[in-house]
């Protein structure tokens, strides 16, 4: 039996309906399961859809064990109500008694399993310090620094503490260009966003948020087009692989940048190093 709890409590219920009986004597032992799926919609109802199918993982259903025993139950017998609502709208009664099953059995009946459902975020950044065309004389890989976030929402269900499912609800990344140092022109691509073609600026901080969709932080799909302001020329600079001299590095958000004209040096790499 898999029923979830509730922070509800019912006060009165009385139900008028149809008494159905269904023998499982045959699968004693067995965990039950309870579902309602719902086979026909109610016009002007925000559950109308044909298929919606509501269980005690939502929180729809509500377990008593201790009950009032119908005078046609042995006392032999073991039993428990399983009170359901049928819809999880903000203005529905929460009554529990849409649909009300009576579970009994000689001697004990499954128990309930406790199911919970927990939100949980994760947070991913990146800092990626990018050296444009890198003269002889200035790798201080601060033309461009970009800061890129992503926030992953996921929904955990545990029964009796065992994770039986994570769904990922929702997924947000942004990336923040945190400071100029370069005079060339750019445009910048992380993920699938392209940003549009910025002007190169000398030691600026603009601190400025965009919304991006398509990054994945361990692939690093980030690349910057750079102008050629001699030929015109426009020049790709990727993410390096192994064995390629980089021209966009990628560090801790809490990493500073280094002062214009100021190379990085092996024991700077050695600090930032995981």
């Amino acid at each position: 039996m898999a029923v979830g709890t509730s922070q509800n409590t019912i006060k009165k219920a009385a139900v008028q309906a149809r008494e159905y009986t269904y023998d499982y004597s045959d699968r004693a032992g067995e965990l039950m399961y309870f579902y309602l799926l719902i086979t026909k919609g109610v016009p002007g109802y925000a559950y109308a859809n044909v298929g919606t199918k509501q269980s005690s993982l939502g929180h729809m259903m509500l377990a008593l064990a201790d009950c009032p025993r119908p005078n046609n139950i042995d006392e032999e017998n073991e039993v428990m109500v399983i009170g359901c609502e049928d819809a999880n709208l903000v203005g529905s009664d929460w009554d529990m008694n849409d649909v009300v099953f009576l579970v009994y059995g000689d001697p004990k009946i499954p128990q309930p399993v406790e199911i919970i459902d927990e939100e949980i975020k994760e947070v991913t950044s990146k800092r990626y310090m990018i050296e444009d065309l890198g003269s002889t004389d200035d790798f201080d890989f601060n033309d461009i620094v970009v800061d890129v976030t992503q926030e992953i929402v996921k929904k955990l269900t545990t029964e009796n503490g065992e994770l039986v499912s994570t769904k990922e609800i929702s997924r947000t990344q942004k990336a923040t260009l945190r400071h100029l140092g370069g005079t060339i022109p750019f445009r910048l691509k992380i993920g699938d966003k392209v940003f549009d073609e910025m002007e190169g600026q000398m030691d600026v901080n603009p601190d400025k948020e965009y919304e991006i969709t398509g990054w994945e932080p361990d692939k690093n799909n980030i690349s910057v087009a750079v102008k050629d302001l001699n030929n015109g020329d426009i020049h790709k600079l990727n993410f390096p692989g192994i064995g390629e001299a980089p021209m966009i590095i990628a560090v801790d958000t809490d990493v500073d940048w280094m002062e214009e004209r100021v190379s990085i040096t092996q024991e700077w790499f050695e600090s930032i190093k995981k």
